[in-house]
């Protein structure tokens, strides 16, 4: 069970990498920054939601780490998020 959620969780990694490289079209900051918004979807092997999984984005640069909760539909979102690369774990 393990090793098959680690596969789920490295799909979910590369797909939110590709959301996140497509969406630098961003909101700019009161200092200048340019942030923006990394959103996904938790899925078993079926492909069946997974509510209230817990998601945790960690910025490599500062290493500061935000959490969230899968919703009913396995979807989660992280806003304001600085251009930095991320690791999106669950």
């Amino acid at each position: 069970m393990r090793r098959f959620f680690s596969v789920v969780c490295i799909f979910l990694l590369c797909q939110t990498a590709s959301v996140f490289a497509s969406s630098v079209a961003a909101a700019a900051a009161s200092r200048g920054q340019i942030l923006t918004g990394v959103k996904g979807k938790v899925t078993d092997g079926t492909g069946a939601a997974i509510p209230g999984a817990a998601v945790t984005m960690t910025d490599l640069t500062t290493h500061s780490s935000v959490s969230t909760t899968t919703g009913l539909d396995g979807q989660f979102s992280f806003d304001n998020v600085a251009p930095d690369p991320q690791i999106v774990a669950v």
